[in-house]
């Protein structure tokens, strides 16, 4: 159900807003969720989002940042493993190792009870 005008999205100029974000998106999964976000009405989804924002900007200003980083999909390589037999050129390797790497890093960076 539909709880909003037909061209709420031009008024609002929500297109203009996802191409900026979009262009920040580290990853092409970044940027294919924000091509297909639709505007959110439930109330509850937006606050929670609004609150984990609104954690993301405090510790930007206490200079603390998540360890992200700009990372090539892996989702062809996931899926040529679970062909029998098949081993990963090193490239696919290196893009799986820099994810799981990346995993790692944010997982010791919530860790810290302070964050």
């Amino acid at each position: 159900m539909q709880l909003y005008p037909k061209d709420i999205k031009d008024k609002l100029e929500f297109n203009k807003i996802i191409d900026y974000i979009s262009a920040e998106c580290l990853s092409d999964m970044g940027r294919d969720y924000f091509a297909q976000i639709e505007i959110l009405t439930d109330l509850v989804r937006i606050e929670r989002l609004i609150d984990e924002t609104d954690e993301y900007k405090k510790a930007i200003e206490r200079g603390e940042h998540l360890p992200l980083y700009a990372f090539e999909s892996i989702s062809s390589d996931v899926e040529l493993l679970r062909k029998e037999g098949y081993v990963l050129d090193i490239d696919s390797i290196r893009n799986i190792y820099r994810i799981v790497s990346m995993g790692l890093e944010i997982s010791k960076y919530f860790a810290d009870a302070e964050r």
